[in-house]
């Protein structure tokens, strides 16, 4: 056999050795792509999830010289919008004159955001009158069933309410026993339900009676089935 032939044939096993290679290398990044793809891009958003979900924890805030970053029209930017609940029955601000006597805002966004807070002020015999009269204006919703709601609070009158039959309640409060206070409510969340145990950031007794937004309530059930 001579020289050259013996050349040509070792650098055409070269040839076919290098085209196996790249073959094999192309295989290679082909199924790498499709796990990539198929497999690992899908579970991205479940891992955000799961980690946004695992280390969120709920914001409270019970300082009442900070209403108003979280209530009304000159609220943080997170805090305006709330689904579009009209949270007008709240008061505008906290005025240096206003007896407040309970106040807690309570946010949370594992996924969606969450937002539940309660007011108590007490008025003067005469602000108190205009107050009423200003929440009466605003009217009582339509709300019985939303949620399993059933009724106003025991002992208590409703003023004024907002209902969205998704997105939750905001409304007013006054004790049949009147003593010039008024409670501002608000539960407000993204459909069906509050990932939060509502008791444990509103006082049960300001719940409507019924109410109930946990993970199974019955209205959630009856909607997305």
């Amino acid at each position: 056999m001579s020289e050259n032939k013996v050349k040509k044939d070792v650098q055409s096993g070269k040839i076919n050795l290098s085209r196996k290679r790249i073959l094999k290398s192309t295989l290679v990044a082909l199924f790498v792509g499709v796990i990539i793809y198929f497999v690992v891009l899908p579970m991205i958003p479940i891992f955000i999830f799961w980690v946004q979900f695992k280390f969120a924890k709920p914001e409270v805030n019970t300082d009442i010289t900070k209403y108003e970053e979280y209530i009304g029209q000159n609220a943080k930017e997170r805090f305006i919008s709330k689904y579009s609940v009209d949270e007008a029955i709240f008061p505008k601000n906290i005025t240096s004159d206003m007896n407040t006597l309970e106040y807690q805002m309570t946010y949370y966004n594992p996924w969606e955001e969450q937002f539940l807070s309660y007011l108590t002020v007490r008025y003067s015999e005469d602000e108190y009158k205009l107050e009423k009269e200003r929440l009466q204006e605003q009217g009582i919703d339509e709300y019985k069933g939303f949620y399993c709601a059933e009724n106003e609070p025991d002992n208590y009158d409703l003023l004024a309410l907002e209902a969205d039959s998704n997105g939750g309640f905001v409304y007013a409060l006054t004790p049949e026993a009147q003593d010039n206070t008024v409670t501002y409510v608000e539960i407000i969340f993204a459909p069906y339900f509050l990932d939060l145990n509502v008791e444990d950031y509103i006082p049960k007794k300001y719940l409507l009676e019924g109410l109930d937004v946990s993970e199974n309530n019955e209205y959630r059930k009856a909607h997305i089935n």
